[in-house]
């Protein structure tokens, strides 16, 4: 009797081979916002595989055992970020936002070079609901985020000194002068960096360039979206008018007030479709006898709104590359200085004299002055609205080209205005920043525009710590130390170029350990706040009208999971560690 109690040795081997079975269930539903349910498949699934052991037999998993595991599961892989933060300097970013259940959530992430995995991670820290956290104030104020942020970082044991900067959209209760999340960290950690997201500025830049045009054209777009967005029998209708114009069976798009880059991608679809919806909302015009329909008609047959279009869809493309180009996963903070330059300068040559812009230092360029501008005849609106207005219909018009010419200029002095307004046009971070570009590190003229880090490190005085002469003269002897070939900026991506410099040797002694850690840590600065928009799309996609009732805590659980496996690729490819073995 007593060797039946003792366990055959294979079944230590089974007891393993489970756990990492549970742990790739867990990953799979995570990757793949499955509900879990899935448990349930997956027990009968290990009962069949191993219908000799007593094991798998006795095992019971359903939902509610499944979601304690995930549970398990995300806190050891926040324990693992916490361990992270406590060594490596990190950045935070914020976002606020209802979900399905209207529960208001407020993620913190986390940004920060991680000198163990040679990688920028960008991780989430912690998700909480902002009515029901324990601090002495509740909801989306600047005292109450300022108090849940404090909360999370002491009760982890993250040394403050640690944090750098912040990185978050333009909204008041955030980045307001006064109680707000940012003022307030201010006061307790004077040289805190703070960043506001590129993406989201260059957004309400067009968005408020946009205001200048007539009326019309936003009504334009909403109207006709509005008219098709919850009809199938309407869609099937056009899509008869679409055939006959030989276009391809595209949706209307919806202007969002949100949504980065919608307005182009709205503009453009209705362009592509004009000739087809002009028809058909002609040909119910007299059926349906609607005043929408009446007004959409008009704004269709109305050439100056057809000449509109056609300039937005010119303009609004360089905002959408300028903001695809930071909405990378990859650094970017070293392209921020010329882009935003460049943007800018080339808005202002569409309507400006060349020569004075040339002579004029470009932060103190007036966009507004008269005497700066080009004859109104002579500004350049984009190839397509200048074949247009050589049409009959247009230059017989003159007042109406004139009103088109106008506006167009008028919307492009706003938008330069609030390129100035948001952004700091020679900020000298960024400028210092863009001295990082591997393509212009190793080039002996930056030692001649930055002969010293010393004024990058003030800068952001919180990002290095240690001895700045050291710094400076590895900085310096990139200029007379031989690089090997291999080391090239076109040979490695940014983060493996540093990663590379800081791990060549030259008689056993790293010669560039220092400068190039400081510059991952630069590299790592945050410029946009989209790590929090795709967070809060993983989060939309996790918590759904079917699984509406999950937990705060269960999809805290699963969006650490979903983000630790993609790490890794895939659910396929993790590697669980031995402590994650254990748990499970």
């Amino acid at each position: 009797m007593a060797r039946e109690n003792v366990r055959p040795p294979h079944h230590h081997d089974l007891d393993r081979s489970i756990a990492i079975a549970k742990i790739l269930m867990l990953c799979f539903i995570a990757e793949h916002n499955l509900p879990f349910l899935l448990a349930d498949h997956f027990t009968e699934l290990c009962r069949n595989m191993f219908p000799d052991s007593e094991i798998a037999q006795s095992l019971h998993m359903k939902r509610t055992k499944c979601s304690e595991m995930a549970k398990q599961f995300g806190n050891k892989i926040h324990d693992d970020v916490v361990s992270q933060l406590r060594i490596n300097k990190f950045f935070i970013s914020d976002r606020h936002e209802t979900d399905v259940s209207t529960t208001k959530c407020l993620s913190v992430l986390v940004k920060y070079f991680d000198s163990h995995g040679g990688t920028i991670k960008t991780r989430l820290l912690d998700l909480i609901d902002v009515y029901e956290n324990h601090s002495s104030n509740v909801g989306s104020s600047g005292e109450s985020l300022f108090e849940m942020i404090m909360h999370i970082l002491n009760s982890n044991n993250i040394p403050l000194n640690n944090l750098v900067g912040l990185a978050a959209d333009g909204a008041s209760n955030i980045m307001g002068a006064y109680n707000s999340l940012s003022s307030r960290l201010r006061q307790h950690l004077s040289d805190l960096k703070i960043f506001k997201c590129t993406c989201h500025s260059i957004h309400l830049c067009a968005s408020e360039a946009s205001k200048v045009l007539p009326r019309q054209c936003e009504d334009l777009l909403r109207n006709i979206y509005t008219r098709f967005s919850h009809s199938a029998k309407r869609k099937y209708e056009f899509l008869q008018f679409q055939k006959l114009f030989s276009l391809k069976p595209h949706k209307l798009l919806h202007v969002s007030q949100t949504r980065w880059l919608s307005l182009h991608q709205a503009v453009e679809r209705v362009l592509e479709q004009w000739e087809a919806l002009k028809q058909y909302f002609v040909s119910i015009e007299g059926v349906e006898k609607l005043r929408s329909i009446n007004l959409i008609v008009n704004d269709l047959n109305d050439p100056s709104i057809y000449a509109y279009f056609n300039f937005l869809n010119f303009i609004l493309p360089f905002c959408n590359n300028f903001n695809l180009l930071f909405q990378r996963e990859t650094p970017t903070i070293y392209l921020v200085h010329f882009h935003v330059n460049r943007l800018y300068k080339n808005t202002i040559q569409y309507f400006c004299r060349n020569e004075i812009v040339n002579k004029s230092k470009i932060e103190h360029f007036d966009p507004s002055q008269e005497v700066n501008h080009i004859p109104l005849s002579n500004i350049y609106l984009g190839d397509s609205v200048h074949t247009l207005l050589q049409k009959e219909e247009y230059y017989k018009n003159v007042d109406m080209v004139a009103d088109i010419r106008r506006r167009c200029r008028l919307f492009m002095i706003k938008l330069c205005e609030e390129i100035k307004k948001r952004f700091q046009l020679q900020d000298d971070l960024w400028e210092m920043a863009s001295l990082f570009n591997p393509e212009k590190v190793l080039d002996p003229t930056t030692r001649d525009v930055m002969p010293s880090l010393a004024p990058l490190v003030a800068k952001v005085p919180r990002l290095y710590d240690g001895d700045l002469q050291t710094l400076d003269n590895e900085w310096r002897h990139l200029d007379s130390t031989p690089i090997p070939l291999d080391i090239t900026p076109q040979t490695y991506k940014p983060v493996d170029f540093y990663l590379k410099l800081g791990s060549y040797k030259f008689d056993n002694t790293y010669l560039f350990k220092s400068v190039a850690t400081f510059a991952l840590n630069i590299l790592a600065l945050p410029v946009t706040n989209t790590d929090a928009e795709r967070l809060f799309s993983k989060l939309n996609l996790i918590k759904t009208d079917v699984r509406n009732s999950l937990s705060i805590d269960s999809v805290k659980a699963l969006t650490y999971i979903s983000e630790s496996v993609k790490e890794q690729g895939c659910c396929y490819n993790f590697q669980p560690s031995e402590n994650l073995m254990n748990i499970l």
